[in-house]
């Protein structure tokens, strides 16, 4: 995910070594957030999915 965000522009992300559930296995803290509602407003951009371009 971390790559895919950086592609997009966004270069205040890090690949997490060992991924989320070694983060979760040390014991680090995990927030449950719910997904926001769209505004119609505003055009939405999809990541593509993985393996894809």
């Amino acid at each position: 995910m971390a790559l895919q965000l950086r592609k997009l522009g966004i270069r205040r992300v890090r690949p997490l070594l060992g991924g989320f559930h070694e983060w979760k296995s040390l014991g680090f803290p995990l927030v449950e957030i719910s997904p926001a509602e769209p505004d119609p407003g505003i055009p939405t951009q999809h990541l593509p999915a993985e393996g894809r371009a």
